[in-house]
């Protein structure tokens, strides 16, 4: 990404940030795609507490959530775009009147994976089949905010001076989806800061060390092709023609948090059949 296209994207003028982004900033960092790293699975958030350590900065892609004539889900299916690497020629926004909203994702130990493989090792029953501790756990903006208002806490009672990042301390989500309010399907508590363990630094240095995580975090931020982006809504039933947008009523919050039963109803860069290497494309 050039130096003008960087600062277009900043949150100055409203248009989205895509990339990896120090957790409580807006601006992106310097991080190149790179088509051929390990790919590790996703979270999916349980019912209850889901213990987590969050092991990367956050990465922000953005989507759309469309109710297409194939659409199940009671929120729509979510749609990665091509907006804003590709500006007006993606289809979300040139045929559904649409632009990209910001969301977010971050590497994490997931804690109960994590201790079934420990458990597995100490019987002697471990296989390349055991769940992989690592994953990456993608959240909403409600989210994303009660992590930093997290961090901000910890940094308010820091006394030697240091900064404060999620590496410093467990965190528990716990998902209700049962919820009545999108505000209350997920809340966020941090535990007291502790060191990562010495099998919680050997896993991040078995995968290739804290620089492969940024790279496979970096992956799953690219912005996919405008027609990668038709093919997804033609999946969905679109015929090709442009849609007048439904008005949402204010206040709903769907544009900000759903259930996670829907949080993996769309197509990510990985899957689809050419990887996307165009230059700003990508956070630099």
């Amino acid at each position: 990404m050039t130096e003008s296209t960087t600062k277009t994207n900043e949150k100055t003028n409203n248009i989205p940030v895509v990339g990896i982004v120090p957790w409580g900033s807006g601006k992106t960092k310097s991080s190149k795609f790179n088509n051929d790293v390990p790919r590790i699975p996703y979270m999916r958030l349980k019912p209850g507490i889901n213990n987590v350590r969050v092991v990367t900065e956050l990465g922000v892609y953005c989507c759309v959530r469309w109710k297409g004539p194939k659409t199940k889900g009671r929120y729509g299916d979510r749609i990665r775009t091509s907006y804003p690497a590709y500006g007006d020629d993606c289809p979300v926004k040139k045929f559904l009147g649409m632009e990209g909203k910001e969301r977010y994702m971050a590497i994490v130990i997931d804690r109960r994976a994590q201790k079934l493989r420990e458990n597995e090792k100490a019987q002697g029953l471990e296989s390349d089949e055991a769940e992989f501790p690592l994953k990456l756990l993608d959240i909403g903006e409600l989210t994303k905010e009660q992590i930093e208002t997290n961090l901000e806490v910890k940094n308010s009672i820091r006394t030697d001076g240091t900064q404060v990042s999620p590496r410093d301390f467990d965190m528990s989500i716990k998902f209700d989806p049962n919820a009545k309010s999108a505000t209350g399907f997920y809340s966020v508590v941090a535990h007291d800061a502790a060191p990562m363990s010495e099998a919680d630094l050997a896993l991040i240095e078995g995968i290739g060390g804290q620089e492969m995580l940024d790279k496979i975090l970096a992956k799953q931020l690219v912005c996919p092709k405008p027609e990668t982006v038709i093919k997804n809504l033609k999946k969905l039933g679109w015929d090709g023609s442009t849609v007048v947008p439904a008005k949402t009523a204010k206040g709903n919050g769907t544009e900000l948090e759903e259930p996670a039963a829907d949080d993996y109803s769309f197509s990510r860069p990985e899957e689809a059949p050419v990887a996307d290497t165009r230059e700003d494309a990508v956070a630099e």
